[in-house]
């Protein structure tokens, strides 16, 4: 009976161990991306006539070749000031551990994210490489952050700003099935049970 009982109770910490270590995935997959601010699209007709993607294309996956110009099929702004932002809503809350960002070069892109506290905190500046059209960045945070959302704003630079894309690894707290709390239970109550029946002897 005893080694029956602790079979379960190791069964039941096992089958938890399953949500608690989630592996690494993109966690900005299915977020929703909204752009704050009136300036967005606004290429001063630089080069060619802009053609501007909708906003969800920050988050779908795919990057262009690196030397794409910034403001073809991408979200671009011109701005002089920190008051356009792109904010992106994980719907899920999840520990990241490193970014990438697909943007426009000659500019630095500051990065926030949403704490616990619902305020924006600074997570880092990026910059991608100074070459013509977008690059590239991918960083490893010093150490992880848990948010529920990014911002994106274009600051310094030549105040040409462009985004085309951004992905967050990291991982979402998994959310155990109800006969996980079921198994749990009973192997706990097993465990008080068998407790009282040894301290009654």
């Amino acid at each position: 009976m005893k080694k029956a009982l602790f079979a379960l109770v190791a069964t039941t910490l096992l089958a938890g161990s399953a949500y608690a270590t989630p592996a690494l995935s993109n966690v900005t997959t299915g977020a929703t991306v909204t752009l704050v601010g009136n300036d967005f699209g606004n290429s001063q007709n630089w080069g060619a006539s802009g053609t501007p993607a909708a906003a969800s294309s920050i988050v779908d996956g795919a990057s262009y070749a690196v030397g794409h110009q910034w403001n073809i099929g991408t979200v671009y702004w011109t701005s002089y000031n920190a008051g356009d932002s792109i904010q992106i809503d994980l719907k899920k809350t999840a520990t990241v551990s490193s970014i990438f960002l697909q943007a426009d070069n000659n500019d630095d892109y500051l990065i926030q994210y949403r704490g616990a506290d619902k305020l924006w905190h600074d997570l880092t500046t990026v910059s991608p490489p100074d070459a013509w059209g977008l690059g590239n960045v991918s960083q490893a945070l010093p150490s992880s952050v848990t948010t529920d959302a990014f911002k994106i704003v274009g600051i310094n630079g030549d105040h040409f700003y462009s985004v085309s894309e951004f992905s967050a690894t990291g991982t979402i707290a998994a959310v155990p099935e109800p006969s996980t709390y079921a198994m749990l239970g009973l192997g706990l109550g097993l465990l008080g049970w068998t407790a009282r029946r040894r301290a009654a002897k």
